[in-house]
């Protein structure tokens, strides 16, 4: 799947930047004037804001997938470390099924058996018993 979205979609984006980059290089060394954008000859400093919109715009898309990729896997960390130190029903199951799935078992556990972890009424302790003052 990623060889895929690699070839489809990053290759040919990768490939204009570098297009848009040779050409504003070339035109600011005075090697050549000329700068195409969309197929149009176009002045080398409208490519260039071009370029600089394009690109911030795919580092501020970049850091927001990085930042989601952060967040699940500590997600996925917390609830592997609940399932493992809470006295849950099943207990090895869900940690092998955690550690195989990832971010969707850790979702899974999440919905299925933490939120209802925290719901269970607590029970309370009971007075220790003792004999009446009588009783020996």
């Amino acid at each position: 799947m990623l060889h895929h979205i690699k070839h489809r979609y990053i290759a040919p984006v990768s490939m204009g930047l570098w297009a848009i980059m040779h050409s504003v290089a070339l035109a600011q060394a005075g090697v050549s004037g000329k700068c195409y954008l969309n197929g149009q000859e176009v002045p080398c400093e409208q490519a260039l804001q071009s370029l600089k919109r394009f690109a911030g715009v795919g580092i501020g898309l970049l850091l927001f997938f990085l930042l989601v990729v952060v967040l699940g896997f500590v997600f996925w960390i917390m609830m592997l470390a609940h399932a493992i130190s809470k006295p849950i029903e099943n207990k090895s199951m869900w940690i092998v099924l955690l550690i195989f799935t990832g971010v969707l078992g850790a979702i899974a556990y999440y919905f299925l058996v933490k939120r209802k972890f925290g719901k269970q009424v607590p029970v309370a302790p009971s007075a220790p018993m003792s004999l009446p003052p009588n009783v020996q």
